[in-house]
């Protein structure tokens, strides 16, 4: 997912990283999160620059829409999927939308009963559908629904 900023920009770290720019101090200095507040951008060891990414232009609400993930090596497996809601979405600037789902209620253990790395788990294959869509491929979103 590409940064989704409300000044248009990201700050860029020799280290790849990259930051939000949120804001602009005073004398015009890009502002970025570090911990719980914001500091300069240029005062974080490695600032190399900045560069433009969407800007958020508004938030809408989920509709009737879910994320699924899947554990990439068992996409044929319906029990390794999960559906989680898709509760709103981000409207960018370049006319993209983006879903927000709730970390909350993503699973902490897999169909076989082991914990998920939610940071490293291999679940590259996700996809964001209608709740009502058709099978496409691994499984139906709710029993018994027709499309709509």
């Amino acid at each position: 997912m590409q940064a989704i900023s409300p000044t248009g920009y990201a700050a860029l770290y020799r280290n790849k990283a990259r930051r939000v720019v949120e804001s602009w101090d005073p004398e015009g200095h890009p502002q970025v999160v570090q911990g719980d507040r914001l500091v300069n951008a240029h005062t974080i060891e490695g600032f190399a620059g900045l560069t433009q990414c969407p800007r958020t232009r508004d938030v809408i609400p989920g509709g009737q829409w879910v994320q699924e993930w899947c554990l990439t090596q068992e996409k044929e497996s319906p029990e390794a999927v999960w559906s989680i809601p898709v509760v709103a979405w981000i409207i960018r600037s370049d006319g993209e939308a983006e879903p927000v789902i709730p970390q909350d209620v993503w699973p902490e253990k897999d169909y076989k009963g082991q914990e998920i790395d939610w940071d490293n788990s291999g679940m590259s294959a996700v996809r964001t559908v209608p709740m009502t869509h058709p099978t496409m491929g691994w499984r139906p979103y709710l029993e018994n629904s027709t499309p709509t």
